[in-house]
């Protein structure tokens, strides 16, 4: 039953819905031994676990809860770490002369809240930029990679599909990769990759990843430090 809400991408179910997935399983079986007797077991089996919240009781696959523990130790870990931000560099002003730059070349500069966006993107270990289509990421994106690589960040961009990798070379105009790709490449020590550089991660329609390849590709750092921007 946990297996199933798994495959759909929940990694827990609340225990009343559990218990009515139970009986309908049981009633297709022919078993008769009681949902919370079924619960109660897998407990003690150490097959699945417990997590409440705001009064409701879930339980989980014990691998997803150990797979979501390894991420939430990690996303604690960088969000405590300072974040580097090579001296001098006034953020800001290159911010203010980028928008000059897109006036007198293209007319029209970056919103304020795109401002701000890059500003997230640059000073944060983990920021996230969201929004509709056609909200304007893909300016933002472009503006987030362009200044980082002027204040000395080694930056790479990724997605979870190589249409969509593909989609953001053309947007930004650098090389881009697949997550496996770059979580090989990284694994394999490759030269093509700074991985001790404390370099930025961009990974563009990070809704699609799901918490086991988030878990691998974080691994893959073995602990040295970046910048995440989940896009």
């Amino acid at each position: 039953a946990l297996y199933e809400q798994l495959a759909r991408g929940h990694t827990m179910v609340e225990i009343e819905a559990l218990k009515q997935r139970l009986s309908t399983l049981k009633k297709i079986t022919h078993a008769t031994i009681p949902s919370e007797q079924i619960i109660v077991a897998a407990l003690k089996q150490k097959a699945v676990c417990v997590y409440k919240e705001n009064g409701v009781t879930y339980i989980q696959p014990i691998g997803a809860a150990c797979i979501e523990h390894n991420v939430e130790k990690a996303i604690l870990w960088l969000m405590n770490a300072p974040a580097q931000l090579p001296l001098p560099f006034d953020l800001h002003n290159r911010i203010d002369e980028y928008n000059e730059h897109m006036v007198h070349f293209h007319g029209y500069r970056l919103t304020d809240q795109q401002c701000s966006a890059v500003a997230m993107a640059l000073n944060s270990r983990i920021s996230l930029l969201s929004g509709f289509g056609g909200t304007g990421k893909t300016t933002t994106l472009k503006a987030i990679v362009e200044l980082a690589e002027a204040q000395g960040t080694v930056v790479y961009v990724c997605a979870l599909a190589g249409k969509a990798a593909n989609r953001a070379r053309q947007s930004i105009n650098r090389p881009t990769f697949t997550i496996h790709n770059l979580k090989m490449l990284i694994q394999r020590n490759s030269e093509r990759i700074n991985v001790d550089s404390d370099p930025l991660i961009i990974i563009d329609e990070a809704s699609m990843i799901d918490i086991s390849l988030a878990n691998a590709f974080i691994l893959a750092f073995k602990g040295r430090p970046f910048k995440l921007l989940l896009v």
